[in-house]
């Protein structure tokens, strides 16, 4: 099943996007926006600012459903993000998709280790990155099902 062929769904898929190049996250937002997919992006470009949105989720905002995390980021890198969201009882069940330049063996490595779901090779080209984009949300919204915040599975079907 396509993204453009879900049927009406009742609420928008809560993902954390921590990517700091413009570009990539505006690709992002396009993809999300000309496909018309179902999410609410919650946008950061550095580590800091997710970790006290995340901090702060559970009495302002509802936490995410899925995360989209690049590894190098100013200040705070991808993988100590990771580790300090899956050390957080709150927040280790949400799935973790790893988009990233990234491909050294021991990263990826260290990367599943820390708990990551998935681990995808950002593509250089806007136009695979666009298609990269699209299959990550094919899969997490069509196929997968995600568990909410509050213990619940949550899913399109």
């Amino acid at each position: 099943m396509l993204l453009t062929d879900m049927s009406p769904v009742l609420k928008k898929c809560q993902v954390l996007v921590i990517e700091d190049e413009p570009i990539d996250l505006t690709l992002i937002q396009q993809v999300i926006e000309a496909e018309k997919i179902p999410v609410h992006l919650i946008p950061f470009d550095n580590g800091e600012g997710a970790i006290q949105y995340l901090e702060q989720s559970s009495a302002q905002a509802p936490a995410p459903e899925l995360i989209l995390l690049d590894l190098k980021l100013p200040g705070i890198q991808g993988l100590e993000i990771l580790k300090l969201i899956r050390s957080d009882a709150r927040f280790c069940i949400i799935p973790i998709v790893i988009l990233t330049a990234l491909e050294a063996p021991s990263i990826i490595l260290d990367a599943y280790r820390l708990g990551c779901n998935c681990y995808i090779k950002k593509p250089l080209d806007p136009k695979s990155l666009a298609a990269t984009v699209l299959a990550i949300f094919d899969f997490w919204l069509n196929f997968a099902i995600l568990p909410e915040a509050d213990g619940r599975a949550w899913s399109h079907a």
